[in-house]
């Protein structure tokens, strides 16, 4: 087998740097957990500022030092969203917390064309989001965890494959022994004996180190070299979204939520594109600083993952809302999905096809005049004409009721039939009908009407066509519906 170990060392800032622009991000941060540092960003590192240190001497070293405190639940949710993303890669990823992911990319190697093309498309994913990596490659997955905090990371990616254990063996000799996940107590033994590396560690008798370390110790160096098997449980690709961002300073301007709004729109449709998912609905909500939440619902008609218009119907949406305390952190929740439609360039629309222009419009005007405001006409398969269409607010393409060998229907009907008078053996509505077609008759079932009809395409003198009926119940003509 063969891994490829991704580790993300600055996971813990990314979570709150992540939904800030460039230029917010060249003051130095620190990330601080029980009174100490953790990690810094560059401009902190240049500074002084080193991972251990206490915050009171961290901020004697960089008085404008801004502290950001661990939040180990999001750094999970965080570090899960990257490892679904390398399922574009291979469908074996591990999480190895609290930073690094395990992949199996031997399967793949002749899918991607090689080594070389592995990289190519996991560094293509990677770059999308924008967060530093490094990465290492081994046999035995402890063994990738094992080089790819250590400078023998980048020799590792050079190797000829396959890469053997004795390869592996030479290759994990000048790493540093502080890099295994080893408890403090273990760590001072192995200060004690004055070992420095793992190849001094390797090179001493494996009884004697069981005796003085434990099984466990001696379990996981025969894993480390592949002398022992060392399953791995891969993760279960997540089904639904959700991702959120926080911010350094708390927002007052729904300009400042663009920035972050996009990143997260690009997230959302990078998960829905690997999956060959669409999305017609999904939620911002966002959290204030005095604990007031808000939220917004955008619904398109057509689902397809592009970012650019989710963002063009959110700002839509952000002409709406008033910020009443500064906006602390943005949410984009999505549950909703259904497959993509297998949409096929041609030079003309096949027929039937959607109109995207017209669901587009429509989208942005719900999006501006709020959802009930725009209705969509939808046909309803049934005999009855005043059943036969009623309107809604999801989106469809509707189409007049036709009947083979009959006269067509019109798309609206008045609410209820309007009388036509006949003088001098004229139809008259308004000015004169003249009918233009023949009958069509329509029976309407005792439980409902008990009626009998003769429709009948009729125009007017202005040149209007209507829709008309001779009621023999009634004895009566009735003008039923307009034609656009």
């Amino acid at each position: 087998m063969l891994w490829l170990a991704v580790a993300f060392p600055d996971l813990g800032l990314a979570v709150h740097t992540r939904a800030q622009p460039p230029e917010v991000n060249a003051r130095p941060l620190a990330l601080v957990r029980d009174g100490r540092v953790l990690a810094g960003n560059a401009v902190a590192m240049a500074a002084g500022i080193q991972p251990g240190q206490r915050t009171a001497g961290a901020m004697a070293l960089c008085p404008v030092l801004r502290f950001l405190e661990q939040l180990p639940e999001e750094e999970a949710r965080l570090i899960k969203r990257l490892a679904d993303s390398c399922i574009a890669v291979t469908p074996t990823v591990v999480l190895s917390p609290p930073h690094t992911l395990l992949l199996e990319i031997e399967g793949c190697l002749q899918l991607f064309r090689g080594l070389a093309g592995v990289l190519r498309q996991l560094r293509r994913g990677l770059r999308q989001i924008e967060m530093t990596y490094t990465l290492a490659l081994a046999p035995t997955p402890k063994a990738a965890l094992a080089l790819v905090p250590s400078a023998q990371a980048d020799a590792s990616l050079a190797l000829p494959l396959p890469i053997t254990h004795q390869t592996c063996r030479e290759l994990l000799a000048p790493v540093p022994v502080a890099v295994l996940p080893w408890p403090e107590p273990l760590q001072r033994k192995l200060a004690a004996l004055h070992l420095a590396s793992l190849g001094e560690l390797l090179a001493l008798p494996r009884a004697a180190l069981s005796k003085r370390l434990g099984t466990d110790c001696t379990r996981y160096l025969a894993q480390l070299l592949g002398e022992l098997p060392d399953p791995q449980t891969p993760i279960i690709v997540a089904e639904d979204f959700q991702e959120t961002l926080f911010f350094l300073d708390g927002i007052s301007q729904v300009d400042g939520l663009r920035f972050p709004m996009k990143r997260l729109l690009e997230d959302f449709c990078r998960f829905l594109r690997q999956r060959q998912w669409s999305c017609a609905r999904f939620q911002w909500r966002f959290a204030h600083q005095d604990k007031s939440r808000q939220s917004l619902i955008i619904a398109s008609s057509r689902g397809e993952p592009q970012a650019a218009r989710f963002m063009q119907l959110t700002e839509l949406k952000l002409e709406h809302v008033r910020i009443s305390a500064p906006v602390e952190a943005i949410t984009l929740i999505a549950t909703e999905f259904h497959p993509q439609s297998d949409t096929r360039l041609s030079l003309l629309p096949d027929p039937g096809q959607e109109d995207t222009k017209a669901l587009e419009l429509l989208d942005r005007l719900r999006a501006r005049l709020g959802a009930e405001a725009c209705q969509c006409l939808h046909v309803v398969d049934t005999h009855r004409p005043e059943a036969a269409q009623h309107l809604t607010t999801t989106a469809a393409t509707a189409q007049p009721p036709t009947q083979p060998d009959s006269t067509p229907r019109p798309f609206w009907l008045w609410p209820e039939p309007k009388p036509v008078r006949v003088m001098e053996g004229q139809l008259w509505w308004q000015g004169a009908l003249t009918l233009l077609s023949r009958p069509e008759r329509i029976s309407l079932p005792w439980w409902e009407a008990s009626d009998t009809r003769d429709y009948y395409l009729a125009r007017h003198d202005n040149g209007a066509h209507y829709w008309v009926f001779f009621s023999w119940e009634q004895h009566r003509w009735f003008c039923h519906g307009l034609f656009g």
